[in-house]
């Protein structure tokens, strides 16, 4: 693995680059283009690609018990990403948490610059203010803003401003409950203990309606789909409260499970 950047990253198990090349990103790879000579593919190297794309689709895959009243994760990437893929100037912004590793593993962004997120900061609260910025930025693109309960609550309040401006945003809020991520991590490193994670439920649709923002609640992917829909139908803001089944987000972490998964 060769890792390109301008500052060298934090390095742990599961991110070891076998060489560091740092400095200007654009130039790097411009010199390293021109001392690449053109080679043929070899079978064995097309046959580890198509492994390789096959193992990808197969993780994709929702689970075939899922279930009736929540969503399983995969399902939620499943239609946002129809969504995207019918609009790719969507830009898509991410609040921290569990949530966000089934985004960044497994939704597909066309633009640049139109996929934000934190990622291993695993910063709680920045999703929908970065969402406001970038509705202001691209006031004629749909921006998609993706918490969970947990983290949207850290800046929740900032629904008001949506309001008020009438911003071109739909937040999509993945609802379980909990702190999800702190809790499957307490359960892995104390022995299936947890504390402190637990978060009451409010009613995220009623919230959003009493800003005055158009707001669904769904238990289902059809219903997903159908809000989604709904949503990019105008440029006024919307508010998805998602009610998602967390079971599968232990994997996340469990890295001998998440190879089978």
């Amino acid at each position: 693995m060769v890792d390109i950047d301008i500052v060298v990253d934090h390095l742990d198990e599961t991110f070891i680059p076998d060489t560091l090349v740092l400095g200007n990103i654009a130039k790097n790879l411009k010199n390293i283009t021109k001392t690449i000579s053109e080679q043929d593919i070899t079978d064995e190297w097309k046959s580890t690609v198509h492994t390789l794309q096959e193992k990808l689709l197969m993780k994709k895959q929702v689970p075939k018990t899922i279930s009736s009243d929540s969503l399983h994760p995969l399902e939620i990437v499943s239609s946002l990403q129809k969504v995207i893929d019918k609009h790719p100037d969507t830009t898509v912004v991410m609040d921290g948490g569990s949530h966000e590793v089934w985004m960044g593993s497994y939704l597909n962004v066309y633009r640049p610059k139109h996929f934000l997120m934190s990622d291993g900061q695993q910063t709680l609260g920045v999703g929908l203010p970065w969402a406001i910025s970038a509705a202001f930025l691209r006031p004629n693109e749909k921006i998609l803003s993706s918490g969970g309960d947990g983290s949207f609550m850290f800046s929740s309040q900032e629904l008001a401003t949506v309001a008020h401006y009438k911003l071109n945003i739909v937040q999509v809020i993945w609802v379980d409950k909990e702190y999800n991520m702190v809790e499957f991590q307490q359960e892995l490193d104390y022995q299936g203990q947890e504390e402190g994670v637990d978060i009451d439920y409010i009613g995220y649709k009623e919230m959003a309606e009493s800003y005055g923002i158009k707001a669904s609640r769904v238990h289902s992917k059809e219903a997903l789909d159908a809000a989604l829909i709904e949503a990019y139908r105008t440029t006024e803001p919307m508010v998805i409260e998602v009610i998602e089944d967390n079971k599968q987000n232990i994997h996340l972490r469990d890295k001998d499970e998440l190879k089978k998964y």
